[in-house]
């Protein structure tokens, strides 16, 4: 006969506990401490043989709140060997009025965490031109002035390799993110135009070179990994922008024009081609593709002028 509910209850209300595994109950509370002892041990290993980040060894990295290139460059301008200069006629360069000759107007500098140089168009300058070159100039005098108005001003000279992208002689100077470069222009290229000082942000030239690895990268995503220089010229005509990127690969290899172009902010990528050389004639042949995105009625005739 089964058993009624009251037996039930009463059978096994009387039957002991089991008893707890003891050493099964220690096991697991020794892994657990091991286990916690261990990550507290890696946090305190990680955290004292971090590497401390790794820089350049450049200044322009340091403090971004120097003098702005306006503030500089109106300095400079008020130079009494400066603003008395004889037989000079001085064209101001700033962003609203820029110097159209982007080999005399741009600022060449290297910056961290990229590992290609690439040129700045200067936020403000001053371009020094002989009105009689057959008159004796005061050029040391004023290369000699405007350096003392730059390290009186906190700026300290810094040395880097410009002339990968520049044909002349560059003297930089550095102060808490404001780059100011003197240029003498001397040589072939140019005859009146002897000198001239212009200066670029840390703004500024964080945009550029953003802008260059941001632009190749949309055109080929391998192309940044061997590139040694990228040199940025820009066409405008009313709201049309032409901005071509010419890489130097770390080879040493042919130069390669990357041809960007828009008719507002956002640039379109219309192709490439080898840089034009009288050393290869195919190079100034244009591929199908590139000549179809030049045709695009939407730019006229702005690119066929600007691309051949």
């Amino acid at each position: 006969m089964d058993d009624n509910v009251d037996t039930i209850i009463a059978k096994y209300g009387q039957k002991a506990p089991k008893k707890p595994r003891i050493g099964r109950v220690v096991l697991v509370s020794l892994l657990i401490l091991l286990l916690v002892a261990g990550i507290v041990v890696s946090a305190l290993y990680f955290l004292k043989d971090k590497p401390a980040d790794s820089t350049k060894d450049t200044p322009a990295q340091t403090s971004f709140n120097g003098p702005t290139p306006k503030d500089i460059v109106d300095t400079i301008a008020a130079d009494p060997t400066v603003a008395g200069a004889k037989n000079y006629f001085l064209f101001r360069t700033t962003i609203a009025q820029s110097d159209p000759n982007s080999d005399t107007s741009a600022v060449v500098y290297e910056q961290d965490g990229y590992d290609f140089v690439t040129n700045t168009t200067a936020e403000d300058g001053i371009r020094f031109t002989l009105t009689d070159a057959k008159v004796a100039s005061s050029k040391a005098a004023i290369t000699e002035a405007i350096t003392a108005v730059l390290k009186k001003n906190g700026f300290t000279q810094t040395t880097g390799n410009t002339s990968t992208l520049s044909a002349y002689v560059t003297t930089s100077f550095y102060n808490n993110g404001t780059v100011c470069q003197i240029l003498d222009y001397a040589g072939e290229k140019q005859s009146i135009l002897e000198q001239g000082v212009i200066c670029a942000s840390h703004e500024a030239m964080q945009a550029a070179y953003k802008n260059a690895q941001t632009l190749l990268t949309k055109a080929d995503s391998s192309v940044i990994a061997k590139t040694k220089t990228v040199t940025q010229t820009v066409v405008t005509d009313g709201t049309k922008k032409l901005l071509t990127l010419t890489t130097q690969p770390r080879d040493a290899s042919d130069t390669t024009k990357y041809y960007f172009a828009t008719l507002d902010t956002d640039y379109e990528y219309i192709g490439n081609r080898p840089s034009p050389s009288v050393d290869n004639q195919a190079s100034f042949t244009l591929s199908d593709q590139l000549k179809k995105n030049i045709a695009d009625p939407k730019w006229g005739t702005f690119l066929a002028d600007n691309i051949k």
